[in-house]
């Protein structure tokens, strides 16, 4: 069992894909795959549903992001000159050759 977002971008619903490979509607268990459903108690809870219960997916619909509402993700780019070991060796504030 493998949860997905399915449907129009910003529109996208909750559904699983079944061993069988067949979509599964999940808005009746969950509002989305995001925030608490991602907790470990909630996946539990996913894990002991019977997929064959759920409605069948109709039509073809789009694939979306794996997570709603991720909110922001901040990154770190490391300076790469001020490393001693970085760049064969250049100092703290050396430049590579030109």
């Amino acid at each position: 069992m493998k949860p997905l977002r399915l449907g129009k971008s910003g529109a996208e619903q909750p559904d699983l894909l079944d061993s069988g490979g067949q979509l599964r509607d999940l808005s009746a268990i969950l509002t989305d795959i995001a925030g608490s459903s991602l907790l470990p108690e909630s996946l539990d809870k996913l894990r002991q549903l019977n997929p064959r219960t759920l409605p069948l997916v109709s039509g073809s619909p789009r694939l979306g992001p794996c997570v709603g509402s991720g909110g922001k993700v901040h990154l770190h780019r490391p300076h790469i000159f001020g490393s001693s070991g970085y760049l064969g060796g250049a100092g703290a504030g050396s430049r590579p050759p030109q």
